[in-house]
């Protein structure tokens, strides 16, 4: 009789299930963090799990304008059309 278990073992299918759980975090966090950065939610990353509406996102991320354009547009507008930001240097100092 044959003593071998023709089942395979259970350890690299767990290795291979935790790998991928770990890869799909990572893209999920790599995402996520593109999206906040760009003023949209963090949780627009699952979007990018979806065919087709990866594809269409994409697009739409690469030529629409990001809320923290409009922003900074808005800002602007009530500067005069300048940042507001310290100048090189800093202030001189009050006498």
């Amino acid at each position: 009789m044959n003593t071998t278990s023709s089942n395979p073992s259970a350890i690299p299918a767990i290795a291979v299930l935790l790998f991928a759980l770990v890869m799909i975090g990572l893209v999920v966090y790599i995402w996520g963090t593109i999206f906040k950065k760009a003023g949209y939610s963090f949780w627009m990353a699952l979007l990018m799990f979806i065919p087709l509406v990866n594809l269409i996102w994409l697009l739409i991320f690469a030529f629409s304008k990001w809320p923290i354009q409009q922003e900074l547009e808005a800002l602007q507008g009530r500067t005069g059309g300048f940042p507001v930001s310290m100048p090189p240097g800093g202030y001189p100092p009050r006498v």
